[in-house]
This record gives structure tokens, sequence and C-alpha cells, in this order.
């Protein structure tokens, strides 16, 4: 039999594992999910809205990275993964890690196709983007700067973007 502050403690731990399983950097996430997540923010820019927030927070993960998320209607719709200053950079490990946390393989649908360009290398999905910057040592990706996924605008599938629009 269970003392009342066992069941207290085992209730709190349920209650705890539960945030954080749902509290992940993500698309989708409202401004309250983030913030759970992030902590305060380092800046915040609001844009009219007669719906929810509207705008673009700025929350820092570490002393090198930080995240800046575009909302809208409450949602987050973009999510760049940015370096604090201009000498940090990730494995390609690292982002993929990233970019799994910020955009699920669930949300995404179907892969589509990739494109590349200069120091950007972008990957599409039926509902989304995802791209990567990088840092070049003559033709080679010689580690990554950024990460940004985001959803297409107004909930569009890939059959109706322009992908060249989106990098």
């Amino acid at each position: 039999m269970l003392s009342p502050a066992n069941k207290l403690v085992i209730a709190c731990f349920c209650l705890l594992n539960t945030i954080t399983i749902t509290a992940q950097a993500k698309l989708g996430n409202t401004v309250t999910q983030n913030n759970l997540l992030y902590g305060e923010p380092n800046k915040i820019a609001p844009f009219p809205s007669k719906r929810g927030f509207s705008g673009n927070i700025i929350y820092p993960i570490d002393a090198n990275w930080k995240i800046k998320v575009f909302y809208a209607e409450d949602k987050a719709i973009i999510e760049h993964l940015l370096p604090q200053n201009s000498h940090s950079k990730f494995t390609k490990d690292e982002a993929k890690a990233w970019t799994l946390k910020m955009f699920g393989e669930a949300d995404r649908g179907p892969y589509k196709t990739q494109l590349n360009f200069p120091r950007v290398e972008g990957h599409f999905f039926d509902s989304g983007l995802i791209a990567y910057e990088y840092f070049l040592s003559g033709k080679k990706p010689n580690g990554y700067k950024a990460v940004k996924v985001l959803f297409y605008n107004d909930g569009d599938k890939f059959s109706k973007v322009n992908p060249k629009a989106y990098l």
C-alpha cells in the first residue's frame, strides 16, 4: 500500500514526465509551450494580429545557440536555430538531431526533393522544408551554422509551392 506522500511523489513525477515529453522544440508549438521549454525570451517582436500572438521571439538555447521562432496566430510556423556568434558551428549529426526536435518526421509528410545552393541545402517535404546552412572549405561543407524548418504558407502542400522561393 502506498502512503499519500508516495502517491504525491509519483503523481508529480508523472506530471513532469508528461510536460517534458510534450514540450519539445517543434513547429506547431504555441508561445506558452515554447516559453515553458526555453524560459524567458531574449527578444519579442509582435506583429499586428487579431487572433493570438503573431511575430517572432528569440530564445537562448545555450552560450553558443539561440532559436528564433516565427508565430502566426499563436502557432510556430518557422524556426531558425542560429549561432550566438559568427564562429559557432555544429556537426551534421548535431544539425540532424536538432531538425528531428524542431520538425518531427510525422509532421513532414513524404519526401519530395532536394535543392542545393552554395552554402545551403534544402530538403522539401509535402508539408514543409528543412534547410541547412553551412560553412564551406573549398567545395565541401565544413560545419553547419544554422538550421531552418518551416511549414509552407497557409498550409499549402509541396505541389503548390515554388521551392526556389523558400531557399
